[in-house]
C-alpha cells in the first residue's frame, strides 16, 4: 500500500462477474473496469462523493483524458453502479461507497465507546483492570512453575572442591 495510514474496503473477489460491472466491461473493457476502481477508491478519500464537474484532477491523476472519463462515468450512472440521486448538482457517487463508510463510522464509534469503558472499569483498585464490575472480585490464583535442575548443575551441586595436592 502506498500510506501506511490506508484504509481498507471489501472488494467482492467475483466483482467483475456483476451483471452492471459486465455491462460497464463490455462497453469499455479491462481499462473501463480499471477506471470503475479507481473512481471508487477515489470516493473512498473524498467522503464517498466525486464532482463530475471537476474531472480534471481526476484524469491527471489517473493518467487518462477527459474524453475517455467522462463517457464511463456517464455510462455508470445510467446502468446504476453510480448515482446522483439526492446530492448536490454534478456530484455522483456509490451507494456500496456509501454504505461502507457508514458501517465503518459505527464501528469506529462503538469502538471508542467500548474503549471508554473498558478505561473506566477499575478491578481492585488497579485502572488497568477490567473486571465485570464485581466490587469484591475474587482473586485469580497464580501457579507456581517448578524448574528442573539439569544434570550438570546437580553433580556440580553434590561434588565438593577439593584442593589438589602439591603432587598434582
Amino acid at each position: 500500500m502506498a500510506k501506511k495510514d490506508s484504509l481498507y474496503f471489501s472488494h467482492d473477489h467475483n466483482a467483475k462477474d456483476d451483471e452492471k460491472i459486465l455491462e460497464l466491461r463490455a462497453e469499455f473493457g479491462a481499462e473501463g473496469y480499471g477506471i470503475y476502481w479507481m473512481l471508487i477508491e477515489s470516493m473512498f478519500n473524498n467522503n464517498g462523493y466525486l464532482n463530475r464537474g471537476a474531472i480534471g484532477g481526476l484524469c491527471l491523476g489517473y493518467g487518462v483524458a477527459k474524453d475517455t472519463l467522462k463517457p464511463i462515468i456517464d455510462f455508470g450512472i445510467s446502468i446504476g453502479l453510480f448515482s446522483v440521486d439526492g446530492i448536490p448538482h454534478d456530484m455522483f457517487t456509490s451507494i456500496r461507497v456509501l454504505d461502507h463508510l457508514e458501517f465503518r463510522e459505527k464501528a469506529i464509534s462503538n469502538g471508542k465507546k467500548g474503549a471508554k469503558v473498558r478505561w473506566n472499569k477499575t478491578k481492585n483498585g488497579d485502572p488497568n483492570g477490567g473486571g465485570n464490575g464485581d466490587p469484591n472480585p475474587t482473586p485469580i490464583p497464580v501457579k507456581e512453575r517448578k524448574v528442573k535442575e539439569s544434570k550438570v548443575s546437580k553433580e556440580k551441586k553434590s561434588r565438593k572442591f577439593i584442593p589438589p595436592t602439591l603432587d598434582e
